[in-house]
């Protein structure tokens, strides 16, 4: 036989009736077993248990006996037919049938009715002061073939809060239940006291070196919680200069975000500290570090500082690493998180760990011994062991592995045709990624060098020297950042700066580097340039004077984009930095405080257009 949909509510109507009574049963029994215990009678669990399992039997044979069916009255062979006018019946042969489907009425038992609603206001589902009106409705419902939630949608959504909050009270109902049922059984209970520490047990745990480190993590964690409500608002804005090309588009090229200043330092100008470098994690977008200038003012405080800051975090740094020599340059490792490489002003070669103490775990014995004012990481297909290169202030080129920092495995020194005696004060260099055996120096009497790098070879010799490439030091030589979508020459074109005002930006070709662009726009010696890393010909610079000033190539090959941008009223800018995938400008100070801007999405969303166009002007002005 089939069963239908109303069978199977049936069977549910019946299990639930036995879990009602059963949980009745249960009530009652816990109510009893409470009397007895007031009244001093005892009961032994195994008692309990038997008059549980005897009346669970008589529950099981009650419903499991089948109802009794009526006795129907069939009516008698001989009985009189019913008076009135005799009917003569006639025979017919053949007649043409059709079965008619028997429409079925709904009934509702009385017994079946009082079952459901006692199991919904046991349940909760209508209340015990409901009208007729809606206890009819509810056995329509109850009762029909289609399966509707109930309450109706109208009032699930005004009851929602409060069905919620009746389930919650019930299943704490039934855990109480179960806990009071098992406490008054069990013959011996242990009562679980709160434990509370004594002051002088407080304060050994506080001063515990562990418990230190612990509570620093976790609160750090809280803080970078509490960072990200902020940092991610609820309510945004479209970019409105999104594909905006004109002048009046980007006049807001950079806006103010957010301030990093230590303020041990900012409360007296005397204590502050210039920002020596800049970077940004590669693995952690949200962290960048800084490198802090030695203040002799600062009575007590280590030469050598570098701050790991969260974007999140601006009131103060995550950690603070020291040296007792100035860091000049310091980077994030590319495939470790936790480590730190740093060169400083002694020539020494440092590494710190995060997880570790704020010193410096490795140290280098030999290399160099003059100031290092340039780091770079080698590319390399060994994801394990990544070479980098320094160089020091007396034309000193060593190759370093980072997993061994006692010595280079590998130091060159760099020599002119002209053997000269005296040393080349270089001060920066780089070299582009897909020739990475070419490398480009500057140095403090505004020359140029190329030269090969062999590095097994003690001298170094130069290819082609570019005398007064800058009429002045040069403080930075940039590489274009590689690109997917990069053509020919792009990846050979690099940019330099000087403290003669200016900003050039070169080609390295086959035989030597050639000059494509000379920008005049700056107001005071140039620190820092850099290339954006989303957009092909985007770059910015900063000056003595406190001003950003940023180029767009496609948009002008001679001037800015708009207005050189005051960023630091009292002081120079020292360092800048693009910061995730170029959406965001990072501009240090010589008053040791770090400013983060939001780039216009014209400077940082680059589309395939930009770069065919940065191409095809590039090829233009390049020397034949």
């Amino acid at each position: 036989m089939q069963v239908t949909d109303r069978d199977e509510r049936k069977k549910a109507l019946d299990e639930a009736k036995k879990r009602l009574e059963t949980r009745k049963r249960e009530r009652e029994q816990l109510r009893q077993l409470r009397d007895q215990r007031k009244q001093g009678q005892t009961v032994k669990p195994k008692d309990y248990g038997q008059t549980i399992v005897a009346e669970t039997e008589q529950s099981i044979n009650r419903w499991q006996k089948p109802p009794e069916e009526p006795v129907v009255a069939s009516p008698a062979a001989n009985a009189p037919a019913a008076p009135g006018r005799r009917v003569q019946m006639s025979e017919v042969g053949n007649i043409n049938t059709q079965d008619i489907a028997k429409r079925e009425k709904e009934t509702y038992e009385k017994g079946v009715a009082t079952d459901a609603i006692e199991i919904a206001q046991d349940a909760e589902i209508i209340s015990e002061n409901a009208k007729e009106e809606e206890l009819e409705a509810m056995l329509r419902e109850f009762m029909s073939e289609k399966i509707k939630p109930w309450p109706p949608k109208s009032k699930q959504q005004q009851q929602q809060q409060g069905s919620s909050a009746s389930k919650e009270k019930d299943e704490h109902l039934e855990q109480v239940i179960d806990l009071s049922v098992e406490d008054d059984i069990a013959d011996n209970s242990n009562a679980v006291s709160e434990t509370v520490l004594t002051n002088e047990a407080v304060e050994t745990l506080w001063s515990s070196k562990d418990f230190q480190q612990s509570f620093t993590i976790k609160t750090r964690w809280m803080e970078r919680c509490l960072g990200v409500n902020d940092e991610h608002s609820l309510f945004w804005e479209l970019d409105e200069d999104r594909g905006g090309k004109d002048k009046e588009d980007q006049q807001e090229s950079l806006k103010l975000k957010q301030e990093f200043v230590i303020s041990e330092w900012n409360k007296n100008a005397n204590n502050r500290r210039a920002v020596c470098d800049l970077d940004c994690s590669n693995l952690n977008p949200d962290l960048f570090l800084t490198s802090y200038a030695s203040n002799d003012n600062l009575v007590g405080s280590p030469n050598g500082t570098v701050a790991v800051w969260n974007f999140m975090l601006p009131n103060k740094p995550e950690y603070l690493l020291e040296s007792q020599s100035m860091v000049t340059v310091a980077k994030f490792h590319p495939i470790n998180a936790f480590i730190i490489l740093g060169a400083t002003m002694s020539g020494q070669i440092l590494a710190w760990d995060v997880r570790a103490k704020s010193t410096p775990q490795f140290r280098s014995r030999s290399g160099h011994s003059s100031p290092v004012y340039s780091l770079q990481f080698l590319p390399t297909h060994h994801r394990k062991m990544l070479p980098f290169l320094t160089v020091s202030n007396d034309g000193k080129i060593c190759n370093w592995n980072e997993e061994i920092l006692v010595e280079p495995q590998s130091q060159s020194t760099i020599k002119t045709k002209e053997n000269r005696p005296d040393e080349i004060p270089t001060t920066c260099f780089s070299f582009p990624l897909k020739d990475s055996k070419a490398v480009i120096l500057g140095c403090d009497e505004g020359h140029l060098y190329k030269c090969d790098i062999l590095l097994q070879n003690k001298e170094l010799p130069v290819d082609h020297k570019i005398d007064e490439a800058h009429f002045g030091p040069i403080t930075n030589v940039e590489f274009h950042p590689p690109a997917k979508k990069a053509g020919r020459h792009m990846d050979m074109l690099f940019l330099t700066s000087s403290y003669d005002w200016t900003v050039k930006l070169w080609h390295l070709g086959k035989n030597k580097p050639s000059e494509v662009a000379l920008f005049r726009d700056m107001q005071d010696y140039v620190y820092d340039v850099k290339w954006s890393p989303s957009h092909p010909a985007v770059f910015a610079c900063g000056d003595g004077s406190g001003k950003i000033t940023l180029f767009d190539l496609n948009y002008d090959f001679e001037s800015p984009v708009n207005e050189p941008f005051q960023s630091s009223p009292n002081g120079s800018i020292s360092k800048i930095c693009f910061a995730k995938e170029g959406k965001n400008l990072l501009a240090g100070d010589s008053q040791g405080v770090v400013r983060l801007y939001d780039v216009s999405s014209n400077l940082h969303d680059a589309s395939e257009e930009d770069f065919r166009t940065f191409e095809e002007a590039i090829q233009r002005r390049i020397p034949k």
